[in-house]
């Protein structure tokens, strides 16, 4: 059975420190394993990377999941088995659709900068699919979601990158009113998570890095001006 609601605080996420990689967990990762977070439906990680210059993930597998990067400070240099090569900054945003299969690395391109970012995991709606990648510029849209990643090309007249998984990822850079959410489609969940600043999503409160999911339909939000979060819509999957 579904639980209805779920509040992860920051300060209960998985947390591993190497000599060049901080990282905190939202989500069972790697060496982190919590039987309480196995995920939210569909979507199975979120990481919150710290990575020191000049350093970063060397080449590595991986297949049958959809992987979207989302820097917010520094540069990512990106290289994989597709022949892929370039750079990826805040302001922009990448998806590998691993598929039957694929390669990739991830440095911090910057010598005098560490590099932040999140990294996003969702379960395609299909195994052995093509590996594929996307990136795009954006711009966020104060006081609304820009939406970042959707199964179309465009939702909400918004270029997003297309995803193989009935899910949305949006940013929203809050002014001071609130802000209504619905699920694009039936049965989807809403998972929030606060960037930075105070965010109340219904009647829970998220500080920094805190997140709030519940699959009960419409969602209220409300920050102060400033706020950031990071909303998903995905679908509830075993």
């Amino acid at each position: 059975m579904t639980t209805q609601s779920v509040f992860h605080p920051a300060n209960q996420r998985g947390h591993v420190t190497f000599d060049w990689l901080e990282s905190f967990h939202s989500f069972s990762f790697g060496n982190y394993y919590d039987p309480a977070k196995l995920g939210f439906g569909a979507l199975r990680v979120i990481n919150d990377d710290i990575i020191a210059p000049s350093r970063g993930f060397g080449t590595h597998p991986h297949r049958d999941m959809e992987i979207i990067t989302i820097p917010l400070k520094g540069t990512v240099l990106h290289r994989d088995s597709l022949g892929t090569e370039g750079t990826i900054n805040s302001g922009e945003v990448q998806m590998m659709a691993a598929g039957t299969g694929i390669l990739h690395s991830e440095y911090n391109s910057r010598d005098d900068l560490e590099l932040r970012l999140f990294q996003v995991w969702i379960i395609p709606r299909a195994t052995g699919l093509k590996p594929t990648y996307q990136q795009m510029n954006y711009e966020a849209l104060p006081g609304q979601v820009r939406w970042l990643v959707s199964p179309l090309p465009q939702y909400e007249d918004m270029e997003t990158l297309r995803i193989n998984q009935d899910a949305y990822i949006g940013l929203i850079e809050f002014q001071d009113e609130a802000i209504e959410l619905k699920t694009p489609l039936s049965q989807l969940g809403t998972y929030i998570l606060s960037i930075e600043g105070e965010v109340q999503v219904n009647d829970q409160i998220l500080n920094t890095r805190d997140a709030y999911g519940h699959w009960e339909g419409k969602t209220t939000l409300k920050a102060k001006a400033g706020s950031r979060a990071l909303v998903f819509h995905v679908p509830n999957i075993a």
